[in-house]
């Protein structure tokens, strides 16, 4: 979004293709095959995918008639070298540090994740637990609040409270003797709270609702 904006600050105008029009972006076995086959690389090292993912890799590049000394398998920190397009036999390592993600680099998490976590820091997060009896279908225990990042407790025992209530109309509501709406009352309980906490806060925490049958 930020380049887009960029673009259109130029004067150009940019183009997004529908995720429905576009393809995956990790390659299939035979895209693999016909890029051996195309290239005919004398060395051939697999460095996107977990471990097991490049041996798999390494593996169809050797059904392909590869030699294993052709083939390199490294994991994050290994050295390769090559001299006068030899590859040389040593092997060394260096410290490979973690990397923080902040959605600037283009090896970072999606921008839904990003989003996410934008949203938990500024209006903080919300979980509803219950506990339902698995015979008559009635609370056991809660509603249970938990919160992080939205209000503190100890100066909201009213809010609080009322925020239970809601929350048990809507679970008695949605249960009879027989059957539990599931899907329905975590829906409800997101959508009631949301508006009840923007009413009363102008935020709009992150709401978990989570309900259980013993």
């Amino acid at each position: 979004m930020h380049i887009q904006d960029e673009i259109a600050m130029q004067g150009a105008q940019s183009l997004t293709i529908p995720k429905d029009k576009t393809i995956l972006h990790h390659a299939s076995q035979e895209d693999l095959m016909i890029m051996l086959n195309l290239v005919k690389p004398e060395y051939y090292m697999p460095v996107k995918g977990e471990y097991r993912l490049m041996v798999n890799n390494a593996n169809l590049a050797s059904s392909l008639g590869m030699t294993p000394d052709k083939i390199i398998l490294k994991q994050n920190g290994d050295i390769v070298e090559f001299i006068d397009g030899k590859l040389q036999d040593k092997f060394e390592t260096m410290t490979v540090e973690d990397v923080l993600i902040d959605g600037k680099s283009s090896d970072d998490v999606g921008e839904l994740v990003i989003k996410d976590r934008e949203m938990l820091g500024e209006n903080g997060i919300m979980l509803i637990s219950a506990t339902l009896d698995k015979q008559t279908k009635r609370i056991l225990v809660g509603p249970e609040i938990t919160t992080r990042g939205f209000i503190y407790v100890k100066d909201s025992l009213e809010m609080l409270e009322e925020i239970k209530r809601i929350a048990t109309e809507i679970i008695d509501a949605n249960t009879t003797p027989n059957y539990v709406d599931y899907n329905q009352i975590k829906n409800e309980i997101r959508e009631s709270l949301s508006k009840y906490f923007y009413h009363e806060t102008e935020c709009k925490p992150m709401i978990i609702a989570v309900i259980q049958e013993v």
